[in-house]
């Protein structure tokens, strides 16, 4: 699976977890600083489902103690995460 479709699977899931229509404006996202709480909306309950979901969807854990939160709420590292875990370059 390559970074495309991992985006395209986590901004889906987003938007069924905010529930709002899938954002097809790339750029929001793209931001090298792209925060999800702040400029997507998700506060830290919804964050953690979205963790939660993502390890289900791509069957991947997510180390919390031994990442840093940036990891999790900057859009760009998350995807970066979520391939490395996968084994995508």
């Amino acid at each position: 699976m390559n970074k495309e479709k991992i985006q395209k699977i986590v901004i889906e899931k987003i938007a069924e977890i905010l529930q709002v229509n899938p954002v097809n404006d790339m750029k929001a996202y793209e931001k090298s600083d792209c925060d999800l709480m702040k400029d997507i909306g998700l506060d830290s309950i919804l964050l953690i489902q979205l963790v939660v979901e993502l390890e289900n969807i791509f069957g991947i854990t997510f180390e919390l103690e031994r990442m840093e939160i940036e990891q999790v709420r900057n859009f760009n590292k998350l995807i970066d995460y979520i391939s490395k875990q996968n084994k995508i370059t």
